[in-house]
């Protein structure tokens, strides 16, 4: 599967280049960044599964939606998706895991997945 998403992210980074998006596969810079919502999950320390909108209010408390969008997390496509969107928010107040200096070449090069090992309190701040 993951093959299948990178092969994906190739034609989504080349559409997004064209519209002058500036892309560091490492995530330093720019607009985007690579995370995984299991991974981001367990170094929060939620565990690796999926959550449902319930464990994510629970989880990160500070969470609101209007009333009519409460159908649209029934998906776990979603809440993934809401999850990736606290991890890069948190990348943009540098509260992610970046990569060492040895690496960064090659972060730029394959890419570097950002977690917050940061208490999910502390993300309160960035919605």
């Amino acid at each position: 599967m993951l093959g299948a998403t990178a092969a994906m992210w190739v034609l989504v980074e080349a559409q997004l280049v064209s519209l002058g998006v500036q892309i560091d596969r490492a995530g330093l810079q720019g607009t985007v960044c690579e995370t995984y919502p299991s991974a981001a999950l367990s170094a929060w320390g939620f565990g690796r599964a999926k959550q449902t909108w319930p464990q994510l209010q629970t989880n990160f408390p500070f969470l609101t939606a209007d009333d009519h969008l409460y159908s649209q997390f029934v998906s776990d496509d979603v809440c993934d998706a809401l999850v990736c969107a606290l991890v890069a928010r948190a990348r943009d107040l540098e509260l992610t895991i970046g990569p060492p200096e040895d690496e960064l070449a090659a972060g730029r090069r394959v890419g570097w997945i950002h977690v917050s090992c940061e208490p999910s309190s502390a993300l309160a701040a960035i919605v």
